[in-house]
């Protein structure tokens, strides 16, 4: 699941490649040497856009498939539409088991049409979660090469919140190929 403030680099961007060179003060090198702090250097800024969305479920209509030993398994198609930094309607497919004690898993598949700030296309976004008494986690990633129109090269991660209201908001760390 990804967390507030997280960011993604792609292999080789030189953000991941400064993360990656980066030592701890104290930390062993392979000679047995202890790294010293280097000199600080001037850093340039590496921020991967987030994107925020409300979106609300305009059409759900849910069909069991198997129904024994205290779990459903059950299969769910959602149309729905998206207000924020993602603009646009999608229709997505679930598929879905849930207990008897009420904790329930979900896989899914959204395929998203609209406007991505200032970018108009579509993609697919790939989520998956599960729900407990104890809480619920979620992720959601860009399915490699989806993106169409101007949304070609999309990639991103994140993850969906349900308020305790019912708003739903997705949130996605993005970065675009080209």
């Amino acid at each position: 699941m990804a967390s507030e403030g997280a960011r993604l680099y792609r292999p080789g961007h030189a953000c991941a490649r400064h993360r990656a060179s980066e030592g701890r003060p104290g930390d062993r090198r392979p000679t047995g040497r202890v790294a010293r702090p280097r000199r600080q250097r001037r850093r340039t800024a590496c921020v991967v856009p987030r994107a925020s969305a409300t979106f609300v479920n305009t059409s759900y209509d849910e069909e069991p498939y198997d129904d024994r030993d205290g779990t459903v398994l059950g299969r769910i198609h959602i149309a729905r539409t998206f207000t924020g930094d993602l603009e646009g309607e999608s229709s997505a497919e679930l598929l879905t088991a849930r207990t008897e004690t009420g904790a329930a898993a979900y896989v899914a598949l959204d395929r998203i049409a609209g406007r991505l700030r200032d970018r108009a296309g579509s993609f697919v976004l790939a989520h998956h979660g599960t729900i407990t008494a104890a809480g619920s986690e979620n992720a959601a990633s860009v399915v490699p090469d989806s993106g169409t129109g101007e949304l070609a090269g999309l990639r991103g991660r994140g993850s969906i919140s349900v308020a305790e209201d019912g708003t739903h908001v997705l949130m996605l760390d993005y970065e675009f190929d080209r």
